[in-house]
């Protein structure tokens, strides 16, 4: 190869690169630049159909060729296809069993499989009026360039089939909740008037035989019917919650912001207490609910300050793990005691006296959003929360 072909080569490969991912561009600066190299004016791009028996053009400087489908034993594409070499036919007029993919009188072709290794995508097929128009040093340069061009297609097509794989899941991740939903609302006001039934029931009974009750009898009755009011209060606040949660918009997030942002929104921590954030450099980005993400966030820090009367340090890491971005919240605390750690994310659970959601609201954050939860602590020893949410193929950076 000459060093100004050789120049040219590596100009038109950093084109190739430079039209990033979007596969009708890669295929337009593939068919320009192959043309280019050999000093051609006319040609197609073909791309293999799914059945892998057909062929389809797909650009062409003959636009009204665009989306013709050849048979692979019709057609010089085909044969090269088929045979996983370049054909070359110095009069393609005189070979009457393949059809002619071009509406143009054009006499040679050269045809060159779009192949990485063992796989072939399509082919190349670039035709001159001439007979016998390329010599052999077109032939060669053409061979090494389909080798760069059938790797951009390839990752322009795996780029496609990620996107439309996202797509879906957004739609099917919409279909599901949405069903979610209306069970979650069916069911809660199933068991809603379930325990309304009980508690005015129970009302009834405590009115009209009240002065029969001992006080022991009046207080128990009291505390069932105070139980009644805060399970039908949960139930509330369950539904309403789970139903926010399925409605919630999800964007594109970076956690190093949400971190950030949470901190500031807890407003001032007492002054022995010090948090410590520590991200990865490139951090990947999840799709979530800012405010929901936040919210986790928040309930972890206000229970680390609770956690830790005396002082300590709170720190909040977050790094790349396979395809999963890392959260970890630990914090130097007074710990878990089993038993709470068996009811840790049970709705309605707290040790605080709260009537809230409080742990089991932070779990229905993490799954909504796909994620997973483990929490691991020892008394005296402080609390670790471990949270995975899946990452989006992007990354941010500072």
């Amino acid at each position: 190869m000459k060093r100004e072909e050789l120049q040219i080569f590596v100009d038109i490969q950093r084109t190739i690169l430079d039209a990033g991912l979007d596969l009708p561009d890669i295929l337009e600066v593939i068919l320009v630049s192959g043309l280019k190299l050999i000093q051609q004016t006319h040609g197609e791009i073909f791309l293999l159909e799914k059945n892998g028996k057909q062929l389809r053009i797909v650009r062409s400087t003959d636009q009204q060729d665009e989306g013709k489908v050849f048979d692979l034993d019709k057609c010089f594409a085909g044969l090269a296809v088929i045979m996983m070499k370049t054909v070359f036919c110095p009069d393609s007029s005189t070979e009457l069993l393949y059809q002619s993919p071009h509406s143009g009188p054009y006499h040679s072709e050269l045809t060159v499989p779009l192949r990485v290794r063992n796989k072939v995508v399509g082919a190349i097929n670039i035709e001159s009026n001439k007979v016998n128009a390329f010599d052999a040093e077109a032939i060669t340069l053409l061979e090494y360039f389909a080798g760069t061009a059938a790797i951009a297609i390839l990752n322009a097509e795996r780029f496609a089939a990620l996107e439309r794989a996202n797509d879906q899941l957004i739609e099917l991740d919409n279909k599901v909740l949405g069903g979610i939903k209306n069970i979650i609302t069916d069911r809660f006001h199933a068991l809603g008037n379930w325990l309304s039934g009980i508690r005015v029931y129970m009302l009834e009974i405590y009115k009209q035989d009240l002065s029969n009750l001992s006080e022991r009898s009046k207080n128990t009755f009291e505390e069932v019917i105070s139980s009644f009011e805060t399970s039908l209060n949960l139930i509330y606040q369950s539904e309403q919650f789970l139903i926010q949660y399925v409605e919630a918009e999800k964007v594109n997030l970076d956690i190093r912001e949400i971190l950030q942002q949470s901190i500031i929104e807890m407003g001032p921590t007492p002054d022995n207490i010090k948090i410590e954030i520590s991200t990865a450099t490139e951090l990947m980005l999840i799709r979530g609910n800012r405010q929901r993400i936040g919210s986790m966030i928040r309930e972890f820090l206000s229970n680390s300050i609770e956690a830790m009367p005396h002082g300590g340090i709170i720190k909040m890491d977050a790094y790349n793990e396979a395809n999963s971005v890392i959260l970890i919240v630990k914090d130097e605390g007074v710990g878990i005691t089993t038993d709470v750690m068996n009811n840790l994310f049970n709705v309605g659970y707290s040790t605080k006296g709260h009537k809230g959601l409080g742990l089991f609201g932070v779990y229905m954050i993490v799954k909504t959003h796909r994620g997973t939860i483990t929490c691991e602590s020892s008394e005296g020893k402080g609390t670790t929360f471990k949270i995975s949410f899946p990452a989006i193929n992007s990354h941010s950076a500072f």
